[in-house]
């Protein structure tokens, strides 16, 4: 597998998960600005080029969205955490979804 996407994954007492060296883990961008625990991770397995894939921003710890560029366009992966109690994750991502198209 080159990518794995992770909901509720083990977060360690100083915000971090674990992984083996051959991942980068990329967690939600605002997860140093909430005192809030990240409900999501994504790993990329380090093989893959950084010059062919980059996180976009958006608000929220529960999502990590990742976009692809290659010979094949763009792929948008997104990483979601719906908490069916909160129901922050949905609308905002229909506005980001409305505004990427």
């Amino acid at each position: 597998f080159d990518i794995v996407t992770l909901q509720e994954p083990f977060i360690n007492t100083l915000g971090n998960t674990k992984a083996t060296p051959d991942w980068n883990i990329i967690y939600p961008m605002h997860r140093f600005t909430h005192n809030k625990r990240s409900c999501t991770v994504t790993l990329i397995h380090k093989q893959l080029d950084t010059n062919n894939w980059r996180q976009i921003l958006f608000p929220s710890l529960d999502v990590v969205v990742i976009q692809m560029q290659g010979t094949f366009g763009k792929l948008t992966i997104v990483n979601i955490y719906d908490n069916s109690k909160k129901r922050e994750v949905l609308p905002a991502l229909t506005a980001f979804l409305d505004k990427e198209s």
